[in-house]
C-alpha cells in the first residue's frame, strides 16, 4: 500500500510558494510572506520551519494568539514548543514561580 503524500509538501510545491521558499532555504536577505490570512499562519510557519537551517522563533501579538497559534501549529509541526510567558510578581520582591521559570529556561 502506498503511502499518500505529504500535505505539506503538496502545499510548498505550488509556483509562488515554492519560489518563497526556496528563497528562504538560500538564506538572503529577509523574505516578506504578505497578505497571509490568520488562519493559514500556521502552515506557513510549518513550511518555514522545515526549510530553515536554524531554529524559527514565532512572535505573536499576545498570550492568546500565541495559544491558538501554538495549538493549530503541533498538527503541522509536532515538535513546535510553547514559550510560556513571563511570570510577573504580584508584589516587588516576590520570587517568581519556580515551575514556570524552569519550562521557560
Amino acid at each position: 500500500m502506498a503511502t499518500p503524500p505529504d500535505l505539506l509538501d503538496e502545499i510548498a510545491a505550488s509556483p509562488a510558494l515554492g519560489a518563497k521558499l526556496a528563497e528562504a532555504r538560500a538564506g538572503g536577505p529577509a523574505v516578506v510572506f504578505e497578505q497571509v490570512v490568520e488562519s493559514a499562519r500556521p502552515v506557513l510557519a510549518a513550511l518555514l520551519a522545515r526549510v530553515a537551517k536554524a531554529r524559527v522563533w514565532i512572535v505573536c501579538a499576545d498570550v492568546r494568539s500565541q495559544e491558538a497559534m501554538h495549538n493549530e501549529l503541533l498538527h503541522w509541526h509536532p515538535d513546535a514548543l510553547f514559550f510560556p510567558e513571563a511570570d510577573r510578581a504580584p508584589v516587588e520582591g516576590a520570587l517568581p514561580d519556580p515551575e514556570t521559570a524552569a519550562e521557560r529556561l
